[in-house]
């Protein structure tokens, strides 16, 4: 177990680690082992990093920092994990453009927080998904969370298949001959 500070992270031998801030305050444990570190919450594991080498080093992940950043939205342009998910790779140049559009429409605060609405649907979407909802809304134009997440379940939605018609039972009572004349309906 570890003491955590103000922002969520804890020491563990030389560096720090960020647990997920909607947790601050709560128990939970740190695993360690040569390569990595996992969180742990009642059980459950709730963060992984990788162990870091070097001293005196942090690993932060911004899906950690959302539920704050979405109270004090103008901090996420300077933060810390904004810069290591840069760093690392794994924030797509598209998120940029999208926030881009976001601020123009919407304002600062507010685009930043549709932009955070995208970052929380990693929670339960795989990342591949995501960006290609994003990318397909940056085509259409549609700047929006909301709309991001119409693609997103389009994309996720198997083509319907319509059952057959078996057994139609009383509804063939309702059947029509196939060669009526519509003319009249063609006058109206």
């Amino acid at each position: 177990r570890a003491q955590e500070d103000s922002k969520g992270r804890s020491w563990l031998r030389t560096n720090r680690y960020a647990g997920p801030i909607r947790l601050h305050g709560l128990r939970v444990e740190y695993r360690l082992s040569a390569m990595k570190v996992e969180i742990v919450h009642q059980g459950r594991v709730v963060g992984r990093h990788e162990r870091l080498q070097g001293r005196h080093g942090q690993c932060l992940d911004l899906d950690h920092y959302l539920e704050l950043l979405w109270r004090k939205p103008g901090a996420l342009s300077r933060s810390l994990p904004l810069r290591q998910a840069r760093d690392q790779g794994c924030w797509p140049s598209q998120y940029d453009e999208l926030w881009d559009h976001l601020r123009v429409r919407y304002g600062e605060s507010e685009g930043t927080r549709h932009l955070l609405d995208v970052l929380l649907m990693h929670r339960e979407n795989p990342a591949d998904e995501i960006h290609t909802a994003v990318s397909l809304a940056l085509e259409y134009g549609c700047h929006d969370s909301g709309a991001i997440a119409v693609l997103l379940r389009q994309l996720q939605a198997s083509e319907p298949v319509a059952a057959p018609l078996v057994e139609l039972g009383f509804l063939a009572k309702y059947e029509q001959p196939a060669n009526r004349d519509f003319g009249e309906y063609d006058q109206l």
